[in-house]
């Protein structure tokens, strides 16, 4: 899974309402009887890379903010275990970070390398 150069924005209105939902409603399905039997979930990605990605979130109800500008991250993992193997290395070239008007990061680095 490879992503470059991608700018992400997602903002939720006050009401609830976000940029991202944009399916169309589902009928009620309360009346259907689930499964008996259960699953069994299996999910192994070799490898994943985000480089240069700015993402910005913006929550209006919340009053939360964050950006995540110049956003490299890689990794690995195997999800189909109990003991869940995961390998991944970040970096941030501007975070930032703001709830009910307190700033809690400005324009920080981050690297977890």
């Amino acid at each position: 899974i490879d992503l470059e150069n991608a700018k992400i924005n997602i903002l939720v209105l006050p009401d609830g309402r976000a940029n991202y939902l944009i399916t169309k409603a589902k009928p009620d399905t309360a009346a259907e009887k689930p499964s008996e039997a259960p699953s069994e979930f299996s999910l192994s990605i070799q490898h994943w890379n985000l480089e240069n990605i700015d993402f910005q979130y913006f929550d209006a109800g919340a009053g939360t903010a964050a950006a995540f500008l110049g956003l490299n991250h890689s990794g690995s993992g195997d999800f189909s275990q109990d003991l869940v193997d995961l390998r991944t290395e970040t970096n941030i070239r501007d975070l930032s970070l703001t709830a009910d008007s307190v700033a809690y990061l400005r324009h920080k680095e981050f690297d977890s390398r």
